[in-house]
């Protein structure tokens, strides 16, 4: 047993190693961008949200590493604004309100 416990924490190591959820791919997302250009740089994230008013869909995208969070807004198919948070020193974290909305409550 004690063997499957540390397979498993190895793994969830490596996948945490492994995240593309950070400052420097944040940096590499820009509003404009498509969901499948972001999904590129960040992978596929860990939730997603959405809701849709007639023919316009809006969704919020999310990737986590450790204590920080990378949230995406699309408008349709495109990436309208972006936030990283550092949930252990909220003061690092930023917004980027690309399209003027205010993300504050996301």
């Amino acid at each position: 047993m004690n063997r499957t416990l540390l397979a498993g924490l190895f793994a969830a190591s490596l996948v945490a190693a492994c995240s593309k959820a950070t400052p420097d791919n944040y940096e590499r997302i820009e509003a404009g961008m498509t969901r499948d250009e972001v999904h590129a740089v960040l992978g596929k994230p860990e939730s997603v949200e959405g809701t849709s008013i007639g023919n316009l869909g809006t969704s919020s995208e999310t990737w986590t590493s450790g204590d920080r969070e990378i949230t995406a807004h699309f408008a349709g198919d495109t990436l309208v604004s972006k936030a990283i948070k550092d949930r252990g020193n909220p003061e690092a974290s930023a917004d980027d309100d690309s399209d003027g909305m205010d993300t504050s409550a996301h």
